[in-house]
């Protein structure tokens, strides 16, 4: 595959992100992404066969980053409560830097409605979800928070706020520091769920 279509698909799926975060979802068009790339609908058919097609690229593109985050935590040789941190923070960095990209957090709802991007959706989620518990066992372990917390709830809880701070600082039109509200959260997650409050 050569480089200048590599380029062109990838400018595809930036494009589409662009329009999803400028009107929505629901208002997603290939023609809309045509005029958002400055090309003709025909030449992103000759790259994605349907809309379903272009949207499985960028949910591909919006997960790409996870391996790179959960590999980087391993390597570091933090605690695991470190590695919450660091988890959540990395994410919270990279939004700030591409806020276009909250969008895709906002929309798995209305994505699970069509079967071949569910697939897609749930093996996302599971995979961020999977990660998370695991480190919240690691903590368990490591006496880092209470054994009788139950850690998939807690990844469920710490994923679903990350997601509704990523809401609110979207409809705030970015007001506030992202990283700074997550690691707030996430810090008051781990104060309450440590071992020397139980």
């Amino acid at each position: 595959m050569g480089k200048s279509l590599i380029h062109t698909k990838e400018g595809l799926v930036l494009s589409t992100i662009e329009v999803i975060n400028d009107i929505g979802i629901n208002n997603l068009s290939i023609r809309k992404v045509a005029m958002q790339q400055g090309v003709s609908e025909g030449a992103i058919f000759r790259h994605y066969k349907s809309k379903n097609e272009l949207l499985l690229a960028v949910l591909d593109y919006y997960s790409k980053y996870d391996s790179d985050v959960f590999v980087t935590v391993q390597l570091n040789k933090l605690t695991a409560a470190e590695s919450i941190h660091y988890c959540f923070n990395t994410y919270a960095t990279y939004y700030e830097n591409y806020s276009a990209i909250t969008a895709i957090t906002q929309i798995y709802e209305v994505l699970r409605y069509e079967p071949e991007l569910r697939t897609k959706i749930d093996s996302l989620i599971a995979k961020r979800m999977n990660f998370m518990k695991g480190l919240i066992d690691d903590a368990i372990t490591n006496n880092e928070i209470d054994p009788h917390v139950n850690s998939e709830q807690l990844a469920t809880m710490m994923w679903g706020d990350f997601r509704e701070i990523c809401m609110q600082w979207r409809i705030s039109e970015l007001a506030f520091s992202l990283r700074d509200r997550v690691h707030e959260a996430t810090s008051m997650f781990l104060d309450a769920f440590s071992v020397k409050h139980q």
